[in-house]
């Protein structure tokens, strides 16, 4: 004999299926949601962090711009990183920056804000634009800062040339 299910017995059996569906796209729903929540607050405070740090990084590279139009190769030397100290001499700065004088007149502009971080710490390349000047030619010069782990930014290379693109390689 076949057991006979009476209608009524199966409209209370819809609704919990009905209800269980709902509870499962409900908890799917609220997990989406605080997962766009979490990745926009990590999002806001790198974002807050890479501004604070370029800011940072910015002085020193200012600084170093600030000296090269001083002339002054031994207050440059004296932010660069061991890797730089052990390139340069003060001395040999200065005659670079006295050998450049004629193309780095006037108040340069930042031209561009390269930015990159790894597991050695972050690095910002600003590539500087002096005007036409004497030359009649733009020059422009690229300033590398790095800071590892908490440390102050330190001077990694400057270099500097008419032709932009040579900057960028």
């Amino acid at each position: 004999m076949e057991e006979i299910i009476e209608p009524r017995v199966l409209q209370d059996i819809e609704p919990r299926r009905r209800k269980l569906w709902a509870k499962w796209t409900d908890i799917i729903i609220f997990l989406v949601i605080i997962g766009v929540i979490i990745g926009l607050v990590v999002f806001i405070i790198n974002k807050v962090t890479l501004k604070h740090d370029v800011t940072s990084a910015e002085l020193v590279t200012n600084k170093v711009i600030a000296d090269l139009g001083k002339r002054d190769g031994q207050a440059a030397y004296a932010l660069g990183s061991s890797k730089f100290k052990s390139t340069y001499t003060a001395t040999r700065l200065t005659q670079q920056f006295k050998a450049i004088e004629l193309v780095t007149g006037g108040n340069p502009t930042v031209d561009q804000e390269l930015h990159g971080s790894g597991p050695k710490g972050k690095t910002v390349v600003i590539i500087y634009k002096y005007p036409a000047h004497l030359a009649k030619l733009p020059y422009y010069v690229s300033v590398s800062v790095s800071e590892k782990s908490g440390s102050p930014w330190e001077l990694q290379s400057i270099s500097g040339s008419a032709n932009e693109s040579q900057l960028l390689q």
